[in-house]
């Protein structure tokens, strides 16, 4: 964002894997945006002679995510739950964009692990799925759905896939604790000790 420029979000529901709702959900998108810089230079002083100088494309903040070998859920996060096959920590807190408009936003009392099961598929080898995609439930998934979350995954699945090439096995066979070592050489934190205090 540069000096005089502002960003403004908006939202919709609708189901991300239909063609139809994706391009109501743009044009919906985007009476609300205009409707927003109309309100902006009716009641915001100095916002009388703003404009739309561009639209980002649609983006969804949820979709198809897979059913992995352990799926993450709220209660792990609350709980700020720990696995042995940890691969790194989140602290992000659970965020809610609510039907008909509203969100809702929480924080998390401290770091809960990321195991490294919810990046396999459930009956798949050799394939692991990082990111918002990686097996979580509606509320975990709107933690790790972020982008530190999304690059610890990234980071762990690219290291889990060079390992499981080197060594002829599966993605489910890598030697977790070799992973782990790998990941805190690159500086990965996988321990709640070592975990920075929450600010």
């Amino acid at each position: 964002i540069r000096p005089g420029v502002s960003s403004v979000g908006t939202g919709c529901d609708g189901d991300p894997t239909d063609i139809e709702d994706l391009t109501q959900a743009e044009i919906t998108g985007r009476q609300k945006a205009l409707r927003n810089v109309e309100w902006l230079r009716q009641h915001l002083p100095g916002f009388e002679n703003c404009f739309v100088l561009g639209e980002s494309p649609l983006g969804t903040r949820e979709s198809r995510r897979i059913v992995g070998d352990y799926t993450l859920t709220e209660d792990d996060l609350r709980q700020g739950r720990r696995f042995d096959d940890v691969i790194g920590l989140n602290n992000i807190p659970i965020d809610k964009h609510l039907s008909g408009g509203g969100w809702s936003f929480e924080l998390l009392n401290g770091p809960h692990d990321i195991p490294y099961r919810i990046m396999l598929p459930h009956g798949f080898e050799n394939l692991l799925v990082a990111g918002r995609s990686a097996s979580a439930d509606h509320v975990a998934q709107s933690s790790i759905r972020k982008t530190t979350a999304c690059m610890t995954m990234g980071q762990a699945a690219g290291t889990a896939a060079a390992m499981a090439l080197r060594a002829g096995v599966p993605a489910r066979k890598v030697d977790i604790k070799e992973l782990q070592a790998k990941l805190s050489e690159q500086g990965a934190i996988l321990s709640q000790e070592q975990a920075p205090e929450y600010a």
